[in-house]
């Protein structure tokens, strides 16, 4: 990264895109907004030649608690799970903020994460 950090800001309403934009994009320079669909996370990415194909970190806030909330989730969170694994760099890290996980969740990310070579560490105290 050699000095510089970039922040990808990925949302998939142009709307929102535009409020984060209209907020931070002076006093951010570095920050990129992107309009895409995480579970095509690579091909999102590579709408835009100008921004790098792999990340040293991955903050999700909220995308995995939505994914969580709709019939049949299993499907899209292994989807975007295995795009993460796809474009974080080797020994990246990926920042999962959720709102109370289940056992039952926690085994499945587990699972999944082996799958896709993701390693779990969960601090459900914080």
């Amino acid at each position: 990264h050699q000095g510089e950090t970039r922040i990808i800001c990925l949302d998939s309403s142009s709307t929102c895109l535009d409020q984060l934009q209209n907020l931070y994009s002076k006093t951010c320079p570095n920050m990129t907004f992107l309009c895409g669909d995480a579970i095509t996370l690579s091909n999102t990415l590579q709408q835009d030649a100008t921004l790098p194909q792999h990340y040293n970190v991955i903050y999700d806030k909220g995308l995995t608690d939505a994914i969580l909330c709709d019939e049949g989730w299993d499907g899209p969170l292994e989807q975007l799970l295995r795009e993460v694994s796809t474009v974080l760099t080797s020994g990246g890290i990926y920042i999962l903020i959720c709102y109370r996980l289940s056992r039952s969740r926690i085994e499945f990310l587990e699972e999944i994460g082996t799958k896709v070579g993701l390693s779990w560490s969960f601090d459900l105290e914080g």
